[in-house]
């Protein structure tokens, strides 16, 4: 699954999940797009994890919500049920 990473200093990275995302194990492994080793990336340094699925997900039943991330960042996102 591609993801983008908005870190907590502003930086943003796309790469690809290498292990399942599990926000309760306080980690997220990625595969950088120009790396083939995965990186592990503690969910204190994150502002922001975006996921982009090919399949379509189930709907939550709720509309689009404007979300800001603590580094002032905006977006449209729809929840899903999971």
């Amino acid at each position: 699954m591609n993801v983008i990473l908005e870190l907590m200093n502003g930086q943003k990275l796309k790469g690809k999940l290498a292990s399942p995302f599990k926000p309760d194990k306080n980690q997220v492994d990625v595969i950088l797009n120009d790396d083939s080793e995965p990186q592990r990336f503690s969910m204190d340094k994150i502002c922001c994890v975006m996921m982009e699925s090919r399949r379509q997900l189930p709907r939550a039943g709720g509309e689009p919500e404007i979300v800001e991330t603590f580094g002032g960042h905006r977006y449209r996102v729809t929840p899903f049920e999971g």
